[in-house]
C-alpha cells in the first residue's frame, strides 16, 4: 500500500478509520514525499476517541513517510495508553529522570537560579516539568498546577478516606495502617480500604514491598491543603498514638514531656520527635525554641523539610537555640 486508502463511507464506518485516513491524507497533501512527524504530548490526558485514532494510525503510518512521536507519563494508570504501548508497531522508549547536573543546567536558564539545588532535585524527583513548576512557584511552595491535580485526586476519594490520607500526610515516614487507625478512629478495615482508594487515585503507590507516596510533592500538596487547626489536631492525635506505642511492658524508658511547655527567651517552644534519642516506635518530645504556638507537634527531623510543625523556624530546619 503506497498511501492512504479511500475512507469507508456509510453509517457502519468506524469513526477512527474515517478520521485516521483523513489525517493521513492531510499530512500527505501538506508534506508529500518529504515525510512528517506528528507529535502529541501528555497522552495520559487523551480521551477514548483520540486513543482509538492513534491506535489506528499506529498500524497504518508505515504506509507513508509519517512518524508518530507520542509522550505520556509512566506513573499514570491509563488503560488506553497501555494498550497503545502494547501495539506491535509501537516502540516504547523510557526516559530517565534528570540527575543533579541536568537539574542545575535547567535551573541555570532562569534569571535567578535557586540557591538550594539539592532541595529542588529532591522535591522534583528529577521530573523536568516539576523542576520548571517549582522554579516558578518559589522556595517551599507547591506549584498551583500540582496542587490542583492533587485536589482533584483527593476529591475522587470515597467518603471517610480523606481523613486517613490527611493523617498519612502528617504522620512520619510511610503510611502505617495501624498508626493511622489509632490516630483517626477508623477501624483497620476502613483504613486499608482508604489506602487502597488512595493508590487507585494516584496519591500512593506500592513499590518494593512498601506503601509510599506516589511523589514527594503529593504529600506536600495534601499538607498544604490542610487548615492549620486541622493539621494541629491530626498531629496531636498522631503524637498520642505514638506515645501509646511505647508500652512499659517492652522495658523501654518512656520519655515524658510537659503538656505545657514554658516560654523560653521570649519565644514559645514547639515539640518535635527525635529518632536518634529514642528507640523505634517511641516518641521523644523535645522543646525547640521557635515561633510556633505551644503544643504543636513536628515530624521527625529526617522528614524535614517541609513537614515540621508549620512555623518558619521548623520549616527552615533551624537548629535548637
Amino acid at each position: 500500500m503506497d498511501g492512504p486508502v479511500d475512507p469507508p463511507a456509510g453509517p457502519g464506518a468506524d469513526p477512527a478509520v474515517v478520521l485516521g485516513e483523513g489525517v493521513l491524507a492531510l499530512l500527505t497533501e501538506l508534506h508529500g514525499d518529504g515525510g512528517a512527524v506528528l507529535v502529541l504530548d501528555d497522552l495520559h490526558w487523551a480521551d477514548a476517541d483520540t486513543l482509538d485514532l492513534l491506535h489506528y494510525l499506529a498500524g497504518t503510518v508505515d504506509a507513508g513517510p509519517v512518524l508518530l512521536a507520542l509522550a505520556a507519563r509512566d506513573d499514570e494508570d491509563h488503560h488506553g495508553v497501555a494498550a497503545l504501548a502494547a501495539h506491535p508497531d509501537v516502540t516504547v522508549v523510557a526516559l530517565d529522570r534528570l540527575g543533579a547536573e541536568a537539574v542545575a543546567a535547567l535551573a541555570g536558564t532562569r534569571a535567578s537560579p535557586p540557591r538550594d539545588l539539592g532541595d529542588l532535585l529532591a522535591r522534583s524527583e528529577g521530573l523536568p516539568f516539576l523542576v520548571e513548576e517549582l522554579l516558578d512557584a518559589g522556595p517551599g511552595a507547591v506549584p498551583p498546577s500540582w496542587a490542583g491535580l492533587v485536589a482533584r485526586r483527593l476529591g475522587a476519594l470515597p467518603d471517610g478516606a480523606r481523613a486517613v490520607v490527611d493523617a498519612a500526610a502528617v504522620a512520619p515516614g510511610d503510611p502505617d495502617h495501624r498508626l493511622l487507625a489509632a490516630a483517626t478512629g477508623v477501624d483497620e478495615a476502613g483504613v486499608l480500604a482508604a489506602l487502597r482508594a488512595a493508590v487507585a487515585a494516584g496519591l500512593l503507590a506500592a513499590a518494593d514491598g512498601r506503601l509510599a507516596w506516589r511523589h514527594a510533592l503529593t504529600r506536600d500538596a495534601v499538607l498544604a491543603a490542610l487548615l492549620p487547626p486541622d493539621r494541629a489536631a491530626v498531629a496531636g492525635r498522631l503524637a498520642a498514638a505514638l506515645e501509646a506505642r511505647a508500652s512499659p511492658a517492652t522495658g523501654r524508658r518512656r520519655p515524658r514531656a510537659s503538656p505545657r511547655p514554658a516560654t523560653t527567651g521570649g519565644r514559645r517552644p514547639c515539640w518535635s520527635t527525635s529518632r536518634a534519642a529514642t528507640p523505634p516506635g517511641a516518641p521523644w518530645a523535645t522543646p525547640r525554641n521557635c515561633s510556633c504556638g505551644p503544643g504543636s507537634w513536628a515530624r521527625s527531623p529526617v522528614a524535614w523539610p517541609p513537614s515540621g510543625c508549620g512555623c518558619s523556624d521548623c520549616a527552615a530546619g533551624r537548629p535548637r537555640r
